[in-house]
């Protein structure tokens, strides 16, 4: 009892001294790193708006960050895997900070999209190499807790940016919010250069997809020598092709349960109460649940309550589902995390983040871009149904592939 109790309170308290240590650094770089990214895209997209009135040229400037994101990450990828981890994140965080210092002194458009797009790509380097690096860090029974501190980190930092940022503009303009970004850059650099442990396994490369970790070879090679990295992908595009849809979905729902403008904030707002409270809960949850049991049952309330959502004809039982969904999505998205770093192998697992990255982004982008049409022919009410569908369709895989792995996964978190 008294460990249950524990566990409820405090996921982190029977950690060993050095691994609280690493956790505190790791997501304290985390949590500024997301502030000052999502702190420098609202002062971004404030500044566009200064400069133009042009909403195609506001989504071209966004589209471009896009691009360099997708185009960079396979890149990140392979050198996640074949130079320094720690020395490739510190780079990736200084050269950011540098350019998005740079953006607090542009006024012409152009030169303001070329940085932005320089800056993203700099950013890209950092995520294969951090979500390589975990597993060798922290003990393997204890990956779903950290994973579960580092999503608490990452929400809080995305909620606590954009708020900044507009207090910020409003004040002193978009400037100084680049050079806040700049400074979170600057200081995760720092802390990561603090954690001590070894950020890559020890082993040498055997196979070979690690040997040629440096050729487009080895990249593909990752595909065909690990399975496990293609059910992620068939899930996560399975999954994206029908959320996506809810960027659109949404707003229109909201039109049509009453006024659009009150209504839409009030779900946002139940949206990111929901996100943090699924990042608290995730990390009780897997403390005393395997992580595939996590990933399969929180697909499941997803698509029960998209459904809810999509059929309600108040804004508060909307708001209350919707709340539900994204923390049911935030906990199943943190124990797909945790499965993925148990069950791939050190020497590719930068590339197999890239590769599983790169299709839920591409899978989402398809979908929100598939929405307009969907939600334009059949309503907003029935894109919800849609979307469920697509989640149920992601629990049925979710849970063969869990089948599949169970072997290479610790069967008890604690």
């Amino acid at each position: 009892m008294r460990s249950i109790v524990t566990a409820v309170i405090s996921p982190t308290k029977n950690f060993e001294p050095d691994q609280k240590s690493r956790l505190r650094k790791f997501s304290t770089a985390r949590f500024l790193s997301e502030l000052g990214t999502k702190a420098a895209f609202v002062a971004i997209v404030l500044r566009v708006t200064e400069l133009t009135s042009s909403a195609t040229v506001l989504s071209a400037v966004l589209a471009v960050t896009v691009i360099a994101d997708s185009v960079a990450t396979p890149v990140a990828g392979i050198l996640g895997d074949l130079v320094d981890r720690r020395r490739l994140m510190i780079a990736s965080d200084i050269s950011a900070a540098f350019l998005y210092a740079a953006l607090g002194f542009v006024d012409n458009l152009f030169l303001l999209a070329v940085l932005a797009m320089s800056a993203t790509a700099c950013e890209a380097f950092y995520f294969p190499a951090s979500s390589a690096s975990i597993p060798n860090l922290f003990d393997k029974k204890n990956l779903g807790v950290v994973n579960s501190v580092f999503s608490q980190a990452r929400t809080s930092g995305a909620i606590a940016g954009p708020l900044i940022a507009s207090l910020m503009t409003t004040r002193v303009g978009a400037g100084p919010v680049f050079w806040l970004n700049a400074a979170t850059f600057m200081v995760s650099a720092f802390l990561i250069s603090r954690v001590d442990g070894s950020f890559k396994s020890s082993d040498g490369p055997t196979r070979p997809a690690a040997r040629h970790v440096g050729h487009v070879g080895g990249f593909l090679r990752v595909l065909r020598e690990n399975p496990v990295v293609v059910n992620f992908m068939a899930l996560w595009i399975t999954v994206q092709l029908g959320t996506g849809a809810l960027w659109i979905a949404i707003p229109k729902l909201a039109d049509d349960i009453g006024p659009q403008s009150t209504n839409y904030a009030t779900l946002l707002t139940a949206s990111t109460v929901g996100s943090f409270l699924g990042a608290f809960l995730a990390a009780r949850l897997l403390a005393f649940f395997t992580s595939a049991r996590v990933l399969v049952w929180a697909f499941i309330a997803e698509a029960v309550l998209l459904l809810v959502t999509g059929t309600a004809s108040a804004l508060v039982p909307a708001l209350a589902a919707l709340a539900g969904f994204r923390a049911a999505e935030i906990a199943g998205g943190t124990a797909s995390y945790t499965l993925f770093q148990s069950s791939t192998e050190d020497d590719v697992r930068a590339r197999a983040s890239a590769w599983i990255d790169g299709a839920t982004v591409g899978a989402f982008g398809a979908g929100v871009a598939l929405a307009g049409p969907l939600v334009d022919m059949v309503g907003p009410r029935y894109t919800f149904a849609t979307a469920s569908v697509s989640v149920s369709m992601g629990a049925v895989l979710a849970w063969r592939m869990t089948k599949q792995i169970a072997h290479l996964t610790p069967r008890r978190p604690v």
